[in-house]
């Protein structure tokens, strides 16, 4: 089974991590309404948790967001996002869900 074996059960095991962040995280608006954020990620793309989860476990464990201080998280994650392929304006996405949720 090897290495492949264990990149597809983090994979799983990242993505079922993103559903469960995404509808623990299910937030309102002050209308009472889905915000006009999530609404926006809805239809253009994945959730934060998601990106988040599918581009660091393509490489290694996608951390929970409480396993590294917000400083920490803050000298990780402009090292690691190139390698992951993240851009600039997913970077601060994926930064912000990340201090937001630990």
């Amino acid at each position: 089974m090897g290495a492949r074996h264990d990149r597809l059960a983090v994979a799983a095991s990242a993505a079922l991590l993103g559903l469960a962040l995404s509808l623990v995280g299910c937030g309102t608006g002050p209308e009472g309404g889905e915000s006009t954020e999530e609404t926006a990620m809805e239809e253009t793309g994945p959730t934060t948790a998601e990106l988040y989860a599918r581009r660091c476990s393509a490489c290694h464990l996608a951390y929970e967001p409480g396993a590294f201080s917000d400083e920490r998280w803050r000298e990780i994650l402009p090292t690691m996002a190139p390698m992951a392929q993240i851009d600039a304006d997913e970077e601060a996405r994926i930064l912000a869900w990340l201090l937001a949720s630990n």
